[in-house]
């Protein structure tokens, strides 16, 4: 879905800039940098899922079977894509960082 690609390029771009933050606690690692940016992007991220899947939900009252259906496949679409992007691509996205500074010695 589109919310999955939002989420994505949030938590691409904070990781990437993670890169050039100026703090010992973010610089050094990819580990840390991961740890920093999935800090700041997973809030952000959540609020727009909650909206989402409340909206989605809302959809559960309605009177019509099929409005009901589509109402709880995408509210619960909306919130396992929200749990992907947070846990598979955080996974590699540090593991591609590593597997980089393993084979070419750089960050």
């Amino acid at each position: 879905t589109g919310i999955a690609a939002d989420d994505a390029l949030v938590l691409c771009n904070t990781f990437d800039v993670s890169e050039a933050v100026d703090d010992e606690k973010v610089s050094g690692s990819p580990e840390r940098r991961m740890l920093w940016a999935w800090r700041n992007s997973a809030a952000a991220m959540l609020v727009t899922t909650v909206t989402t899947c409340g909206s989605f939900f809302c959809l559960t009252v309605s009177t019509l079977e099929v409005v009901r259906s589509f109402g709880v496949f995408m509210g619960l679409s909306v919130l396992f894509t929200y749990t992907g992007v947070i846990t598979f691509l955080a996974s590699l996205l540090l593991l591609k960082a590593q597997l980089a500074e393993t084979f070419t010695g750089c960050r």
